[in-house]
C-alpha cells in the first residue's frame, strides 16, 4: 500500500468517528472560528482604506506640497509659487488647450457623526474650474456645482451618508457663515467622497488662509514625473516636495495602515493563542477518546508518522471549517459596511468601505490552517508515544 494510500485510510478512519467527538469538534471549529472573524474584519479594514487611497491615485498626477510638510493640512502655497509651478511643468493639455493644473485650499471642519453623534474632523477641499478636468473621476450626481465665489458647497456621497445635516439643499455653518448645499458628487469611490467642495478662493477668504495646500498637475504620462519633480524642486528659492499621486496617498495613509496591521496581528495573535490552546486541549481529549483505535492502527503496523498525519489532518479539517465559518461570518456582517476613522496627521476623517476581499480571505484560511496545525501536531505527537499495551487495555 503506498504512503498516500495508507494516509488516507488512517485518516478516514479517524474521521469515521467524529459524530462521537463532535462536542470536541464544535468547540475547536468556534473557537477558530472566532479569532479568524476577528482578524478579518480588521484586515478587511485595511483593504477597505488601500482600495479607497488606491482608486484616488494616478502615476500620471503629481502634486506639489511646501517642503517639510508632514500633513497636507500644514502646507502652505502661494499664488506666486503657483505662477512659477505652471511655467516650470509640462502640463497635459485640456481640449480647449488649457494646462491640466489646479491648486487646492484645504481647511478643517467640524462635523457629527450620524451613528455615534461625536464631533470629527472633516475637510473643506477648496478647488477652481479646473480641477473636474483634472480630475475626471469627480462626478455631479444630484443638484449642481458650486458657483464659483459663492457660499456653496457640494458635498462627497460617502461624507452624505456618515455625517449629519448635509443634506441636499440644506444649510451648514462654517467659519461664521452660513454655506449652502446644492449638490452630490461621486469620485469613484476614492477617499474624496469623504469630503466637502467649494470654491478655492472663499475658502481661502473665510478661514483667512491665503495659500493653497496643494497644486496637482497631470503630466503627459508617468515617465515624466522625474523630469517635472526635478524642475520644480529646483526652483530657485522655492523649497518644495513632489510626489507621484499613489506615493502621496501611501504616505497619506501610512500612519492608519500600520495602526491596522498592528491591531490585527498583536490582538489577532493572543486570540489565536487561546484559540490554539482551545484547539489543542480539543484534540487532546478527541485522541483520549480514540486511545484504542490509534493503539490498534499502530499494532497492525502503521507507522508513527501516519497516525500523526491522521490526526493533523482531521484538525486541520476542523481549523478549515472554522476558518470558513469565521470568514462568513465576518462577510455578512462588514463586507461593504461604510465606516469612518481618523485618518493622517492631521487627523481628518476618511469613509470608506470594508472589502473582504480574496487575499483577506486567504490570509484568514491560511492563519486557521496554521492554527489547526499547531491544534493538532502536539497532541499528535503525544499520542504515539504512549504505550501500545495500554492504549489497547483502555476501555
Amino acid at each position: 500500500m503506498s504512503a498516500i494510500r495508507t494516509l488516507w485510510s488512517a485518516t478516514w478512519m479517524g474521521l469515521q468517528g467524529l459524530s462521537r467527538r463532535r462536542l470536541n469538534a464544535i468547540v475547536m471549529v468556534l473557537s477558530i472560528a472566532g479569532v479568524v472573524a476577528v482578524f478579518a474584519f480588521v484586515l478587511a479594514m485595511n483593504a477597505g482604506l488601500d482600495e479607497a487611497m488606491r482608486d484616488s491615485g494616478r502615476p500620471d498626477r503629481a502634486v506639489v506640497l511646501r517642503a517639510g510638510s508632514t500633513v497636507e493640512i500644514s502646507s502652505a502655497i502661494s499664488h506666486e509659487q503657483l505662477t512659477l509651478i505652471r511655467n516650470a511643468a509640462d502640463a497635459r493639455k485640456s481640449a480647449d488647450g488649457m494646462p491640466l493644473i489646479t491648486a487646492e485650499a484645504a481647511a478643517p471642519l467640524t462635523l457629527i457623526e450620524t451613528r455615534s453623534g461625536l464631533e470629527v474632523n472633516g475637510t473643506l477641499r477648496g478647488i477652481g474650474p479646473e480641477a473636474l478636468a483634472v480630475r475626471p473621476e469627480i462626478k455631479i450626481i444630484a443638484g449642481r456645482m458650486f458657483e464659483p465665489g459663492k457660499l456653496e458647497i457640494v458635498v462627497g456621497e460617502q461624507a452624505l451618508r456618515q455625517f449629519e445635516g448635509l443634506r441636499l439643499g440644506s444649510e451648514i455653518q462654517a467659519y461664521r457663515n452660513t454655506w449652502k448645499i446644492v449638490g452630490v458628487f461621486t469620485a469613484g469611490g476614492s477617499f474624496r467622497e469623504s469630503e466637502l467642495m467649494a470654491d478655492a478662493d472663499v475658502v481661502m477668504n473665510v478661514s483667512q488662509r491665503p495659500m493653497f495646500q496643494n497644486v496637482t498637475v497631470v503630466l503627459p504620462d508617468a515617465e515624466a514625473f522625474e523630469g517635472f519633480k526635478k524642475l520644480v524642486t529646483g526652483i530657485p528659492s522655492v523649497a518644495l516636495d513632489v510626489f507621484a499621486e499613489p506615493d502621496y496617498l501611501r504616505r497619506e495613509s501610512q500612519s492608519l495602515n500600520s495602526l491596522l496591521y498592528f491591531m490585527a496581528w498583536v490582538m489577532g495573535g493572543i486570540m489565536a493563542l487561546g484559540a490554539a490552546f482551545v484547539a489543542i486541549n480539543a484534540m487532546y481529549a478527541s485522541i483520549d477518546d480514540r486511545r484504542r483505535e490509534i493503539a490498534t492502527l499502530r499494532a497492525l503496523g502503521f507507522r508513527s508518522w501516519v497516525v500523526i498525519g491522521a490526526i493533523v489532518a482531521e484538525a486541520l479539517l476542523l481549523a478549515l471549517l472554522g476558518g470558513l465559518l469565521g470568514a462568513a461570518v465576518a462577510w455578512v456582517l462588514v463586507n461593504g459596511h461604510t465606516i469612518s476613522t481618523a485618518v493622517g496627521g492631521d487627523l481628518r476623517q476618511l469613509v470608506f468601505q470594508v472589502a473582504m476581499t480574496p487575499a483577506v480571505l486567504l490570509q484568514c484560511l491560511v492563519a486557521a490552517l496554521g492554527l489547526g496545525c499547531v491544534g493538532g501536531l502536539i497532541p499528535a505527537v503525544r499520542a504515539v508515544r504512549r504505550q501500545v499495551v495500554e492504549d489497547l487495555r483502555a476501555v
